[in-house]
């Protein structure tokens, strides 16, 4: 759990969901850490790298390809 979910255009819910993490230190920083693991496990350098990579390898293969064949 990373956040807080309220309907759409409550006021009420989001004027809740303020007060509870103003007023809860150990939760604001729960979810705060459980967002961070969650963007670094799908963000992280490792696996950009691996993408960009395998894009790279991609294209060097359909260039070979287009080259050998025309």
């Amino acid at each position: 759990k990373s956040g807080i979910i309220v309907r759409p255009w409550s006021i009420s819910e989001l004027k809740d969901a303020m007060a509870t993490l103003l007023l809860d230190e150990d939760l604001r920083r729960k979810l705060a850490y459980n967002g961070r693991m969650a963007i670094e496990k799908i963000y992280n350098w490792k696996r950009i790298v691996d993408r960009v990579e395998q894009l790279y390898e991609g294209l060097v293969e359909e260039s070979e390809d287009s080259a050998c064949c025309s």
